[in-house]
């Protein structure tokens, strides 16, 4: 049987948690950390204590130290993630093993649906960590150096994803920085937020040296020459927004190789360059590397270095820590004689500082699987809403932060079945419409709206599906087009709820092969401003209820081929300014029942039934049964 006797004093390995210091003891260490990666250790422990809950543990604050023989030691400061309990070993201690993770990590716990609107990628990180309760952060850029994003989704992902992918994507990096009592998430995006290591010097000895580089291997990879994007601005439609950037590197046949994508998520140019040297950039981080193997404790992710002592290294050339695994075991509690010694050794990834270091684009985003619908929305009383590119805004079913008003979505384009330049289609959704949305390469971030449709609220204008052979148009006022297609039906109905105004430029042709009937219930103006024609094949018939007036401005001519009659049942008055013919080249017959009444000036004939009087001034000549009547102060009688 082992000696499990426990020693205190110095160790290799100690940990701290709040159970305390001495509550457990731990025997081994593995783990891995990077830049732009999460850290994760898994810790080995014993304790006397044989029931310690995972409840107790699991979210708990941690700090282990490493301390060699020589030097400071090492602080990883983490949260629990697992906790199992192991074997009981005698009667008196158990095994306990840990998974050490950084607050970062509980974020990929968190799944949302989320929109930000107008605020740049930090801003945005900076709201999620703050909504989660995180605040052990340090933001290490220049804030005015990222544009503000007008729409940008956080769509069935975690929010681990969400920010790795939004860091990413405009070229910021992270890594964490171990205090005693927290572990800090530094973000950055130049190589100046790298510190030196508490060892700015390391030491390469293969062998005979107790602090020391025991392996050191540099490499280079093969970039690609150049990268390219391209996007599109609805609003600059002719403007190439191609953007691209070719490598510093000096490789041989780089040149014949670009990468291409689209689109680049930018409507401007200069962003375009600037997220396209971003990914250019971290094709370039990713050249050159050194491995390496060391048993220096406190090498640390984002540690900046110098190699001394290497036959083929510049001792000045600095360096940054990418990545490490630690390992180190403990068993010095144990006082068997057979016991080995405590041991701690690493491997190590280093970047040269003077290349500026850009994480590669491994975080997926979400992919809107196939349209969605939403509702469209506006401010209170508004019926529709609207910018100067007809678009809207709305509230997907899937936003639970949104308030159904004017801030709920960015301002989204729709769709049209003309689109032109000053000519096309314009039907915008009204507020309270449901609307088919489609998603531009299935980017959340890039909602077009492409259809209508009804719901149990917003009923369709026809009854179906009793009308449906029907079909139309109709606006929220009334007005409507109609067509019936029902067999022996067939009808076409505009509805106009006001005014209804029609303009052809050129002719304008109506055929009506049977009856055509108009109603006017107010006045009827026709203005025609050359020629008039009409033409009736058959008899024509017009009634007219209360009096009518003709104005004819110049000549007027009726031609009539066969009988003309006219019918005037109260009186009629004929007025010429100018010369009156009558020409009849038959016989003529002017019939009055009462009386007939010509006067020229002072002279007048006058027929009645009973008489005939010709009068001119004092002149008179009357005819009646009685006999002939003459007056005047002449009479002449020749013949």
């Amino acid at each position: 049987m082992p000696d499990n006797t426990w020693t205190h004093g110095r160790r290799l390995l100690a940990i701290e948690t709040s159970l305390g210091k001495e509550r457990l003891l731990t025997t081994s260490l593995t783990g891995d950390e990077g830049i732009s990666e999460l850290f994760s250790f898994e810790v080995e422990m014993l304790s006397t204590d044989l029931s310690i809950s995972a409840e107790k543990m699991i979210g708990d604050k941690v700090k282990v130290v490493i301390s060699p023989e020589e030097g400071e030691g090492r602080i990883i400061h983490a949260m629990i993630a697992q906790w199992r309990a192991a074997a009981v070993i005698g009667r008196d201690l158990r095994h306990y093993r840990a998974r050490l993770v950084p607050w970062l990590w509980y974020l990929g716990h968190s799944t949302d649906c989320r929109i930000f609107q107008n605020l740049n990628v930090p801003d945005i990180i900076e709201q999620v960590f703050k909504t989660l309760g995180f605040t052990d952060y340090q933001m290490s850029v220049s804030r005015g150096d990222y544009p503000k994003l007008e729409f940008c989704v956080q769509y069935r992902e975690t929010a681990l994803n969400f920010v790795c992918r939004l860091m990413e994507e405009v070229g910021i990096f992270y890594f964490f920085r171990h205090d005693e009592d927290r572990h800090v998430m530094v973000m950055a995006d130049k190589n100046v937020s790298f510190k030196p290591l508490p060892d700015q010097q390391l030491y390469y000895a293969p062998t005979g040296r107790r602090r020391h580089v025991t392996q050191w291997e540099h490499g280079y990879e093969f970039r690609p020459g150049s990268w390219a994007q391209r996007d599109f601005n609805f609003e600059t439609p002719s403007t190439d927004l191609t953007a691209t950037e070719k490598t510093v590197l000096k490789l041989r046949r780089a040149e014949a190789f670009e990468r291409y994508d689209y689109p680049g998520r930018y409507v401007q140019k200069k962003r375009g360059t600037e997220l396209t040297r971003t990914l250019m950039q971290a094709e370039e981080a990713s050249h050159q590397s050194a491995r390496g193997t060391s048993n220096y404790a406190r090498l640390a992710v984002g540690g900046k270095f110098t190699l001394a002592e290497h036959p083929c290294e510049n001792k000045s050339t600095a360096y940054v820590i990418r990545r490490v695994h630690h390992a180190a075991t403990d068993n010095s509690h144990l006082t068997a004689v057979t016991v080995e010694a405590p041991t701690y050794d690493n491997r190590f990834e280093a970047i040269p500082f003077d290349v500026p270091f850009r994480p590669m684009r491994v975080t997926e985003k979400p992919f809107v699987h196939g349209p969605q619908t939403a509702m469209v929305v506006g401010p209170a009383g508004d019926k529709i809403y609207t910018d100067k590119h007809g678009r809207v805004r709305v509230q997907f079913h899937w936003d639970r932060y949104g308030k159904h008003d004017e801030r709920s979505s960015c301002w989204i384009r729709v769709s049209q079945a003309w689109a032109g330049r000053g000519w096309g289609s314009v039907h915008l959704p009204h507020v309270g419409h449901e609307v088919v949305v489609s998603f531009l390469e299935g980017d959340p971030d890039r909602p077009l709206i492409t259809g209508r449709v009804y719901n149990g609220e917003n009923e369709k204008t026809m009854k179906m599906p009793d009308n449906k052979t029907q079909s139309g148009l109709k606006d929220h006022a009334g007005n409507e087009i109609l067509m019936e297609g029902k067999g022996g039906s067939e009808d076409i109905r505009v509805h106009a709820v006001k005014d209804m105004h029609v303009t052809v430029d050129n002719d304008r042709e109506m055929h009506v092969k049977a009856h055509l009937k108009e109603t006017v219930d107010k006045g009827q103006e026709v203005t025609v401003h050359q020629g008039y024609k009409e033409t009736i094949t058959e008899g024509a018939s017009a009634t007219i209820s209360d009096g009518k007036k003709l104005t004819v401005t110049g000549g007027s001519t009726v031609d009539i081929t066969g009988e003309y009659k006219t019918t005037v049942t109260g009186p009629t008055k004929h007025s010429s300014t100018e010369t009156t013919d009558i020409h009849a080249t038959g016989a003529g017959t002017y019939t009055s029942e009462a009386s007939l009444k010509f006067a020229v000036a002072g002279s007048v004939i006058e027929i009645t039934p009973t008489a005939i009087t010709i009068s001119s001034g004092p002149s008179t000549v009357k005819l009646d049964a009685t006999g002939v009547a003459v007056s005047g102060p002449k009479i002449s009688l020749n013949g």
